[in-house]
Parts: C-alpha cells; structure tokens; sequence
C-alpha cells in the first residue's frame, strides 16, 4: 500500500488537537522523512497481476530507492525465492502476508508499524517474522506492533500497551508485567485442609483453598515450590499434584480490563 501526499495533508487538515514528532521533526504535511518509515496494515494489498519481484520492484521505485540487490535481499529473508515469479493473486493468504512484510521492510526503516503482521503464517513463518523483527530492533529500528495475539507479543515485545475500546489503560515494560502477573502453586494432597493445617503452622501464610486444590502464593513458596513438596511428604501428605501457575498475557490484558471497568 502506498499514500500520496496529499492523502497525508487530508489527515493533517483533519486534526482538531495535538501534535507528533517523528525523528526529531513535528509530523506536518511537510514531513519528508516517511522512507524511514515502514508499515503494513491488517490486509497486505498488492498488485493481483503483478508477480512477488515485480510488486517489489514498484516499492523500491517509489521510494527511490538506489540499491537494486534490496529486492533479492527481502524476497530472500521472507523465503519467497520459490515465488519471485508468481502473481500476487496466486499466493497463499501466508505468502501473501510475506510479501505485505517485504514491502514494509525493502527499504529497511527505522521505525515499522505492523498491524496483525503474522495474520496467515503458518507455525514456521511466524517464527521466522518474529525472529526477523528481533533482529531488526536489534539493529536499531523501532518495531511498533498491534496485535490480538497475545502470546506472540510477549514473545517480542519490551514494552507493551493495552488498549481497550479505544482507550490506553496500561502501559508496561516486560519487566513491570514480570512483576504484575499473578503466580501461584497449585497443590493437591489426599487431605487438603490437614495439608492447609500444616502449612500454615509453618508460616505459609497467604494460603487458601480453591475447588479442590490448595493455593500458595507466598514469595518463598513460589522462589522454592521444591521445598512445599518435602514439607508435605515429611508430615504423611505427599502431593498427588504440585504446578507452577503463572498469568499469561492474555490472562493479565482481560483482568487489566475488568479493573478499569
């Protein structure tokens, strides 16, 4: 997808408040630094009639490029070598997907805003996006990514901000939710309530009982769940079950949004 100026200078006449800097430059109709730029929206639209090498080929004519060998180099990070030829009507929704993603990153930017970037891929594509878009934030790039899957993000992601109907609740480092995410063991002994007993004599105090399993939630515990297993198999209480539940990503965005309702 590519917008023309004045497609900018309609958004820009349209603001009614607020302002952006990009690359130490206010964000105006006057912006000239969208080829550090790179972006692919939720659907990548192509050319239908025009092969993977050509469609690539109008990118990098459009962004005037100078460097020819950025074509082969993108179609060979996303593995489309084998479809260099193939018209865009003709790929899988993946490839497709691929493509989308060589468009955004053919002129290698500096800041790339991806939206559903692995929409399509299959176990092994998504993989390698998520290793290419480690790599290039490695490099120096910005990765600005949304996305409805969670488990990726976290894969990713330093940073991360939950938006709920429209509205920024949360804000996090990776570090922060590390620390914000509810842990707790699960355990199950043949006497739950004897086994309660005796952890709390041995000072387990944020201990309760939950369906038929026993939680524990103390800093200790959790640091050492080895050393619930040897307490309560030296007092006739031997765990049939003893897990390590840690909130996903998933989990922790719905409960940031009942909290905020």
């Amino acid at each position: 997808m590519w917008f023309s100026p004045s497609y900018f200078q309609t958004i820009f006449e349209c603001a009614d408040s607020g302002t952006i800097s990009l690359f130490d430059h206010q964000l105006t109709s006057q912006f000239e630094q969208w080829n550090k730029i790179g972006y692919l929206v939720e659907t990548p639209y192509s050319y239908p009639n025009l092969s993977v090498y050509e469609n690539l080929k109008v990118i990098y004519k459009l962004r005037e490029l100078t460097r020819p060998i950025a074509i082969d180099s993108i179609i060979e990070s996303l593995k489309l070598t084998k479809y260099r030829n193939t018209k865009a009507n003709q790929l899988s929704l993946g490839n497709q997907q691929r493509l989308g993603l060589a468009k955004a990153l053919i002129h290698s930017p500096e800041l790339l805003i991806l939206d559903e970037p692995i929409n399509g891929l299959d176990p092994e594509g998504i993989v390698e996006v998520r290793d290419l878009l480690t790599e290039l934030a490695k490099n120096g790039s910005t990765v600005f990514l949304s996305s409805h899957i969670l488990g990726e993000i976290s894969k990713i992601a330093n940073r991360i901000a939950i938006i709920h109907e429209g509205k920024l609740i949360k804000e996090i480092t990776t570090q922060e939710l590390s620390n914000q995410i509810i842990k707790k063991i699960l355990v199950q002994t043949a006497d739950n309530q004897k086994a309660i007993q005796h952890l709390l004599n041995l000072n387990y105090s944020a201990v309760h009982k939950n369906s038929n399993e026993i939680e524990i939630t103390n800093i200790e515990a959790l640091e050492h769940p080895e050393h619930i297993t040897k307490l309560l198999t030296e007092n006739g209480l031997p765990p049939k079950q003893v897990y390590l539940f840690s909130e996903d990503l998933e989990m922790f965005f719905l409960r940031a949004i009942k909290e905020n309702l």
